[in-house]
């Protein structure tokens, strides 16, 4: 595990209140988070009806935002916080050295990103069965 000098080289602590956005869906990304206390939403509004879904709930050594950091892309979900929380913020220059760093976390983030995945693939199928899709209907991007 880091130390505490090591993770002041690397982030810095940032404080929100109860029902803060982190985030927006749709923007720049420039930096990850690891939750130190309180809980997160992540929020995706969908692109087919507008409608507002809560993928998950992040506590407590949960991390978001590594996404935009890895792809280079915009942010696919919002987040904002369902308490007070204190998230660690680790900016995108500072994101290779972490990892570096701490190579446990490729492995947390390979099975965070596999879990999210499956998540969103039940979503999908949920919202396809109350809607009666076609299996020609639902397009992925390759």
């Amino acid at each position: 595990m880091l130390d505490l000098s090591t993770l002041k080289k690397i982030g810095a602590v940032e404080r929100f209140g109860i029902d803060e956005s982190v985030f927006l869906q749709g923007e720049k990304g420039d930096s990850m988070y690891i939750v130190l206390q309180g809980s997160i939403a992540v929020i995706v509004n969908s692109e087919f009806d507008g409608t507002e879904n809560q993928l998950a709930v992040l506590k407590s050594g949960d991390f978001f935002g590594e996404m935009s950091l890895i792809q280079d892309e915009v942010r696919m979900a919002s987040v904002r916080t369902l308490e007070n929380a204190a998230l660690f913020k680790i900016g995108k220059d500072k994101f290779e050295e972490f990892i570096s760093k701490e190579p446990k976390m490729i492995h947390s983030m390979l099975q965070m990103l596999s879990k999210r995945i499956i998540k969103v693939e039940h979503l999908i199928d949920e919202k396809c069965k109350s809607e009666k899709c076609k299996d020609d209907e639902v397009y992925y991007d390759e």
